[in-house]
């Protein structure tokens, strides 16, 4: 039997921009960013603003009950084809007022569009597994690799009727990371830079946001692959006093060091010719990336995945500023490499 395709942010959006639009919605999962976009895309589709307040309500499950839900649910469309109901953390309403609500909107109501949001759940629980069979059901999972992260960004370019080049792209992706909101908001400040241009550039994302951002995570590992210790240190306190999380930075150097275990293994144990193991890698910069594996030994990596663990530990359980332990880590990480 095969397993049925997870929906996504931009499934979503193509229906909706199709014209289909489901009497009922269940989103979960973390990106708050897609949601909130989702959100206006529904109500720009649904809601005449000249009876936005007759027609479009948001509850919050941690300050509302069943009983005012399915009150407003009841209530008729005022002047309008269709109202739009949306419950945002409904993971944080009482379990028997989500039951009551669930059981409530079990079959379709006429003239309506109910949303029912919530942040990552256990979809073993009873509610939230009836919630998948009875509503349309969209996952909106932070973007984990950098194909997802380009394709959200040459996305929102096209709404804004530009295009972007590719080695624009991925260089943007390397100067923000994988962060969408990130993404969001440099994007933003970059659409005013090229203003009445169709086309961004290459040289308008290193003009516009490199300006902004300074060092980068992808120059940390550069710099500690080359076990330039000092000038790894300065990157690190750069990314951290420009805003960027110690556990960000972590997970990235973890992403990295996994990507250097795998080059390493194919090529010192499987002998694995280049193209080969090119074909194994999903990121733009195949070719740096086997570069810089020659630089490690394999048994460089149990050492380095240990000092990630411990400083990750330590992120989350010792009351010491994330830029000692950080920079302690990067330290012991460039002493210890052999290769």
């Amino acid at each position: 039997m095969a397993v049925a395709k997870k929906l996504k942010y931009f499934d979503l959006v193509r229906e909706i921009e199709s014209g289909r639009i489901h009497p009922l919605y269940f989103f979960s999962q973390d990106e708050s960013l897609l949601k909130d976009k989702a959100f206006r895309l529904l109500k720009q589709k649904i809601i005449d603003p000249r009876y936005e307040a007759f027609n479009y309500f948001v509850f919050h499950g941690e300050e509302t009950n069943a009983s005012q839900i399915i009150q407003e649910l009841q209530n008729p469309p005022v002047v309008s084809e269709k109202k739009l109901i949306i419950v945002r953390n409904f993971d944080k309403l009482h379990f028997q007022y989500q039951q009551k609500v669930v059981n409530f909107v079990e079959k379709p109501i006429p003239d309506l569009v109910f949303v029912l949001e919530t942040g990552k759940v256990d979809m073993r629980k009873a509610v939230f597994k009836k919630l998948t069979k009875i509503a349309a059901s969209y996952y909106f999972y932070h973007a984990y690799n950098e194909i997802a992260a380009s394709n959200f960004l040459r996305q929102e370019v096209r709404k804004h009727h530009k295009n972007i080049s590719p080695s624009a792209v991925r260089l943007m992706i390397r100067y923000i990371g994988l962060n969408l909101q990130e993404i969001n908001n440099e994007l933003e400040k970059l659409l005013l830079y090229v203003s009445n241009k169709n086309q961004i550039a290459l040289d308008d994302v290193q003009n516009c946001v490199g300006a902004f951002k300074g060092n980068t995570v992808f120059e940390l590992q550069d710099a500690i692959v080359h076990k330039n210790v000092k000038y790894a240190i300065q990157i690190l306190e750069n990314l951290l006093s420009h805003g960027q999380s110690g556990v960000f930075i972590l997970i990235m150097l973890t992403r990295f060091f996994k990507t250097m275990w795998k080059i390493s293994i194919l090529k010192y144990q499987q002998n694995k010719h280049i193209r080969e193991i090119e074909k194994t890698l999903w990121v733009y910069n195949k070719k740096n990336l086997i570069n810089q594996a020659t630089r490690f030994q394999l048994d460089d990596f149990p050492l380095i995945f240990n000092l990630l663990l411990e400083a990750d530990k330590k992120l989350k359980s010792i009351n010491l500023k994330p830029k000692i332990i950080m920079e302690l880590m990067v330290y012991k990480i460039c002493k210890n490499i052999k290769g």
